[in-house]
């Protein structure tokens, strides 16, 4: 379950990361409630109400790991993740 944004960054940790399974990228998705219940679709970064990041499995798969309020954050966050992911895979 993701918990609510406080700041400009919420975790998002169900079970990851997955033991031992190699990333080999962190995406930033623009998301957004599309029934106002908590329906949460990826959609293009200018109607996007936060943004997510997932990391992606060299054998396939994403995981939601944060949402931030705005892309810089995202992108920042995404740096600090693929230096920390770089220097210890």
């Amino acid at each position: 379950m993701k918990t609510p944004i406080k700041t400009n960054i919420a975790l998002a940790f169900e079970g990851f990361p997955k033991i031992n399974t190699p990333i080999d990228e962190i995406e930033i998705h623009g998301c957004k409630d599309i029934d106002g219940r908590g329906t949460i679709e990826q959609c293009p970064d200018e109607e996007a109400e936060f943004f997510t990041l997932y990391v992606h499995y060299k054998g396939g798969g994403l995981d939601a790991i944060f949402d931030c309020t705005n892309l810089r954050t995202a992108s920042e966050t995404r740096e600090l993740l693929l230096l920390l992911i770089k220097n210890y895979q």
